[in-house]
This record gives structure tokens, sequence and C-alpha cells, in this order.
């Protein structure tokens, strides 16, 4: 026959039981948030068996979200470019760049009346394809920088339509 057990012994047991129980949801807690964080950054592909039957890979960020990464980081480093290319004309060629394209979308398109279509950041227009150029370099902003730049050492800044009406002056700082 056992003898029965104290108040003691049965608080002792109840603090231990009692320990043990939360050190369980503790760490469970601990181990479903780090299993999360795994999954998050990696992608498991299950394989033969006989070769590799685990392949564990870093996941890919996902298209959407580095567009919307690289469009948060655009703007300042658009316009520094912008700055970095006009020099002393900077705020002069933001100004109709805005006034172009309000949004600062690089892959912004319009359609003129004449049939002819404006073209990125800077909104060239489609005459210029005649020299060579190519959309996919009208469509990306660094290099739609680098042409409207061009334009402007020819031609300084008549060929921008919000130039000639003063359109930009709402824009300009």
């Amino acid at each position: 026959m056992k003898p029965p057990k104290t108040n003691i012994q049965k608080s002792t047991l109840r603090l231990i039981l009692t320990l043990g129980i939360l050190s369980f949801i503790i760490l469970s807690g601990f181990s479903i948030h780090l299993y999360n964080q795994f999954i998050a950054q990696y992608q498991i592909n299950f394989q033969n068996p006989i070769h590799n039957f685990i392949n564990i890979t870093p996941r890919v960020q996902p298209l959407p979200q580095i567009i919307k990464t690289a469009k948060a980081q655009t703007i300042l480093t658009n316009e520094q470019y912008t700055c970095n290319k006009f020099g002393k004309d900077c705020k002069l060629a933001l100004a109709i760049q805005k006034a172009e394209n309000s949004t600062g979308n690089c892959e912004a398109m319009n359609v003129n009346t004449n049939g002819s279509v404006d073209f990125g950041y800077f909104q060239i227009n489609s005459i210029h394809l005649k020299k060579g150029w190519k959309i996919a370099d009208l469509v990306d902003c660094q290099r739609n920088i680098d042409k409207a730049f061009e334009i402007y050492q020819a031609q300084g800044f008549s060929p921008w339509t919000t130039y000639k009406t003063k359109a930009y002056l709402k824009f300009f700082n």
C-alpha cells in the first residue's frame, strides 16, 4: 500500500506539470514560427526516391512582389538618374517629365491624334524609332531617360509638347 501524497508533493507535481505544458506550448509555437519562416524562404520538392528523395531550393520572390518593390524604389532612382543626366536642367527636365507622364510609369504609352505613340517615362514619340531605336529602349526607365537626354542635347526641350505649351510650369518647383 502506497502512502498518501502530501499537499507539498501535490503542489510540486502540479507546478512541474504546468511548467512542462507551458514549455511544450512555447516550444511548439516557436517551432511553428521557424517552420513558417523556412517554408517562406524555401521550396520543398519530393522526387524520385532512388536518387534524391527531397530537393530543397530557395523560393524565387513572386513577380508581383518584385515589381511592387521595384516601383517603390523607382521614383527616387529615376529622379536621381534624370538629374545626373540633365545636370543644371534637372528641375526643368523633371517638370517636363511629370507633365508628360504624371504617374512616372516607365511602360506608359499614349496614342496621339496623328497616330504616333509616345512611350515611357519621358513619353518619347515613336518618330524616333526611325533612328533605329527600339520600343524596349523607350519602355525601360533608364534607357528612356538616356534617349530623352539625346533628344535634349540635339534639340533642347522643344520636342516635348508640354514644354511648348508651358504645361510643365505647374510641376516646376
